[in-house]
């Protein structure tokens, strides 16, 4: 699936790099998740996820403006995250409970087709498919098991890698708006939606955690290149 992925991507830039107009831009912006839990319905494992910090995303993106409606591109963000995840497992002999504090940043690429629809002011509507590779990462975590009377306390700080996987596949979709400022500038304002589709937990200390739903509004600067071929066409 990741080499169809990059097999894919490495397609699309070099078909945009031969159309006749596209768009360059960059973009920014806050992100709301949700943390999404497997369907394992077991009462001696509980579960509490909690997201701690803002969430934000900035990346950059190239789109092909030479259709009128459909419009292919790809994107590159880097999407930071902080959350909390307090668990319990155990029975009558003996349990373990764990704190973990996590902190990931994941770089995301998309293949990102869109329809547009308007003359000047254009709606937007954008789908498409996301790889994601964890490149900073870390965890502050705090375990303490016990069996009958006998407790053992450990503690870990470090990357969290040990506890999540690094890479992840999802799908995407939302809705934008792009607004001129002048004949090559526009403002593009976007609220789009991601999930994973991959189990990415690694470890019993993250209880029932599956994967996250992320909700982003982001603002960006779009600039139209026009090749030569186009300019003396249009004269």
């Amino acid at each position: 699936m990741k080499k169809i992925l990059i097999i894919g991507v490495v397609l699309l830039l070099y078909t945009l790099s031969v159309k006749s107009q596209i768009q360059l831009g960059i973009k920014g912006g806050y992100n709301y998740f949700w943390i999404l839990s497997s369907n394992e319905n077991d009462p001696h494992n509980q579960t509490v996820f909690q997201p701690k910090e803002n969430s934000f995303s900035i990346g950059c993106f190239i789109k092909d403006q030479t259709k009128k409606r459909f419009n292919p591109g790809i994107e590159i963000e880097y999407l930071w995250k902080s959350f909390r995840i307090v668990n319990y497992y155990g029975g009558l002999a003996g349990g373990v409970h764990s704190n973990n504090n996590f902190e990931i940043g994941c770089l995301n690429l998309y293949a990102k087709p869109s329809f547009s629809f308007g003359s000047k002011w254009k709606f937007i509507v954008n789908a498409g498919l996301y790889f994601s590779y964890m490149v900073n990462s870390h965890v502050s975590a705090s375990r303490s098991s016990w069996i009958m009377e006998v407790t053992h306390d450990t503690t870990y700080e470090g990357n969290a890698k040990q506890f999540i996987n690094s890479t992840d596949l999802g799908i995407m979709a939302g809705i934008g708006i792009q607004v001129p400022v002048s004949t090559r500038f526009q403002i593009l304002i976007e609220n789009n939606y991601s999930i994973g589709l991959l189990n990415i937990s690694k470890s019993n200390e993250n209880g029932s955690l599956y994967n996250f739903l992320n909700a982003k509004f982001t603002v960006g600067v779009m600039y139209r290149i026009e090749n030569a071929r186009l300019i003396s066409q249009k004269k």
